[in-house]
């Protein structure tokens, strides 16, 4: 059980990383800077997301837990890169900080209740 549960949690690491080297390639290519790098934002912290749910299958945390730092500040720095320098816009940066305040209480939230 142990094994079979390891290498669903490899195989899904594996997709997850050429998943997202292909859509952050094909993204990359296109001239249009801004929509771009929204779109970058939002699939990043989508595959965080994704990672985060690998906790329940995948035996070493550590790397799972870098999937989910590593993706999610992607996809803030590339969604605050977007909205302040390329394309300076005050709604965007308005609910891009409150995305950070909801998700770093939720983080505070998880953090707490695992270690009480």
């Amino acid at each position: 059980m142990q094994k079979s549960k390891n290498f669903i949690g490899i195989i899904s690491i594996i997709l997850i990383l050429a998943i997202s080297i292909l859509i952050f390639y094909a993204i990359l290519i296109p001239p249009n800077k801004f929509n771009d790098l929204i779109f970058l934002g939002i699939i990043s912290i989508i595959f965080s997301i994704i990672s985060y749910l690998l906790h329940s299958i995948f035996k070493n945390k550590k790397i799972v837990s870098s999937f989910v730092w590593g993706y999610y500040f992607l996809g803030i720095v590339s969604l605050l890169l977007a909205s302040t320098i390329i394309k300076y816009n005050l709604s965007y940066i308005i609910v891009i900080l409150f995305f950070i305040l909801l998700s770093l209480v939720f983080i505070y939230w998880r953090i707490k209740s695992l270690n009480s």
